[in-house]
């Protein structure tokens, strides 16, 4: 499986150190700082600083590398051009300027590094130190594929795999192997890429290099692990546990421990996952740097989230554990100014809340997550001592991880599609919960608000009703007794007239009697 690979290629900076096991290494630099105090010329003291740039420490080794590059030089002012100490001199002036290049590509000042890169070239070219030339070469691809020009980067990776071959380094010439395989992948080539591999592999066994076999084999675990064959996978993930506890690379096996755990998480094998998990963050407690516990306590955090992802209904006590190691890894981080470990972090916090239901923390912590993404891509925010986390950066992109989970090729490209559509949509999903959330609780408040003013203004008309009628049955009480006045009056009219028409019909009587009376006499 592959995943866009930043750092891998800069394993070539970090070979050395990974060459001696954890204990041993502090009585090695111990040592190379007693000889240096010792060192009864500048060039064998440039020769010890040389090697405590490999073997120090992250907080140490810039330093070493600076006095390196300070001795030489004072040196190269007193030497005469072509001598056997100005060649010498220059070597580890070279050196020097190559690991400051390192420091700034770490940093993010790509334009800088490739500045540094190209013009220790012409001090390369002019010694006539082909191993140094074609190391700065090779960095200058590295550049370009961290910058994601893979062809440009294949293009030096070719130019510096030729010189390597034709000096005979073996040991460089595989590295570079390693560093095409990555391209090819890239490039979605995935038999070239294998075929690199393979490459690889053979050379580091005829120099007998186990760092080198265990670094190439989980390469090949990851090559099986993209093509989803998880059983052969595992088998070369396994070999290459082995030689690292062989030798006492023992923060070497806690980060091929996390890539079983992550394979056995795949094959929803959890109890094994959780298992090579612990056993990595053991490691990492006792041998490892605190950046590759921070990752520890992510990864068993994502174990117990998965676990409680499988059930039909969610584990409560398993998504409390996640955020238990989730918290930790995520305080750590931030102690550390770790942003590849609060991004890790804050992203499965907010997976786990999600789970639970606590939607203000899930946008919390995924709010924090957006912020660190963009503060990785700000070139500006990175720091120069990464050293470590270069490291894990290396072995862990060169395996499956649970970011992207990139599938299948060919075929399986389809896949790769879906899930990475599966995985914006998630996304947004998210804010689409997450607004629409919002969106519900400030309708709640306005529909809440209308009640009120609803429920006031119902009361305001009730009792304007109450009024109302009130003032209705006065007026219809007044009415009926005005109507009733009127009936009374109406009534003493009309029998007032009726006895007037009464009076009139008998005076009309008594006329017409006399008349007729008149007529008869």
């Amino acid at each position: 499986m592959y995943f866009p690979c930043i750092f891998r290629h800069l394993f070539l900076f970090v070979l050395a150190l990974l060459s001696l096991n954890a204990p041993a290494q502090v009585d090695v630099v111990n040592a190379l700082k007693q000889k240096l105090q010792s060192a009864p010329s500048d060039s064998v003291k440039c020769r010890i600083l040389n090697e405590l740039t490999e073997v120090a420490s992250d907080d140490e080794w810039p330093g070493f590398n600076a006095q390196m590059k300070k001795v030489s030089s004072e040196n190269l002012k007193h030497c005469a051009k072509g001598d056997k100490e100005y060649f010498i001199f220059k070597r580890y002036y070279a050196n020097a300027v190559n690991n400051d290049g390192f420091i700034l590509q770490s940093q993010g000042r790509l334009k800088e590094a490739t500045d540094l890169f190209r013009d220790n070239l012409k001090v390369q070219e002019e010694i006539g130190d082909k191993v140094g030339l074609a190391v700065s070469i090779s960095n200058i691809g590295a550049l370009y594929e961290q910058q994601g020009q893979m062809k440009k980067a294949l293009e030096y990776y070719d130019r510096a795999l030729k010189m390597s071959e034709a000096v005979g380094d073996k040991r460089n010439t595989a590295h570079l192997f390693n560093n095409i395989s990555n391209v090819y992948y890239a490039l979605r080539q995935i038999n070239e890429g294998f075929d690199a591999l393979q490459k690889a592999l053979k050379l580091y066994k005829e120099i007998d290099d186990k760092h080198g076999i265990s670094m190439t084999l989980s390469n090949i675990g990851s090559f099986h692990d993209y093509q989803l064959e998880f059983d052969t996978a595992l088998t070369y993930l396994k070999a290459a546990l082995k030689i690292k506890e062989e030798i006492g690379d023992f923060e070497g096996a806690a980060l091929t421990l996390s890539n079983l755990g992550i394979t056995y998480r795949k094959m929803k094998q959890f109890d094994k996952a959780m298992e090579a998990g612990m056993r990595a963050y053991s490691l990492n407690e006792k041998y490892g740097s605190k950046h590759n516990i921070a990752i520890s306590l992510v990864f068993v955090a994502k174990t117990y989230l998965e676990m409680s992802a499988q059930l039909k209904n969610p584990d409560k006590a398993k998504l409390l554990k996640a955020i238990e190691y989730g918290e930790k890894s995520l305080a750590l981080s931030k102690e550390l100014n770790y942003a590849h470990g609060i991004d890790e972090a804050s992203h499965t916090l907010s997976d786990i809340y999600t789970a639970l239901g606590q939607y203000e923390k899930a946008l919390e912590n995924y709010e924090l997550y957006i912020q660190t993404i963009d503060s990785i891509n700000n070139v500006e925010s990175r720091k120069a001592g990464i050293k470590s986390q270069l490291k894990y950066e290396y072995e862990k992109q060169a395996i499956a991880d649970s970011i992207a989970h990139v599938k299948e090729n060919d075929i399986k490209n389809a896949e790769l599609e879906k899930q990475t559509a599966e995985i914006k949509e998630k996304r947004i999903l998210q804010y689409v919960m997450f607004g629409g959330l919002t969106l519900v609780l400030v309708f709640a408040g306005f529909m809440y608000n209308r009640f009120k003013i609803t429920q006031k203004q119902k009361l305001i008309i009730e009792t304007k009703e109450k009024e109302t009628k009130k003032q209705n049955e006065i007026i219809s009480e007044q009415k009926r007794q005005v109507e009733e006045k009127q009936k009374e009056i109406l009534d003493s009219i009309n029998y007032a007239k009726r006895i007037q028409i009464a009076l009139i019909t008998s005076e009309r009587y008594i006329l017409k009697n006399l008349n007729r009376l008149k007529g008869s006499s």
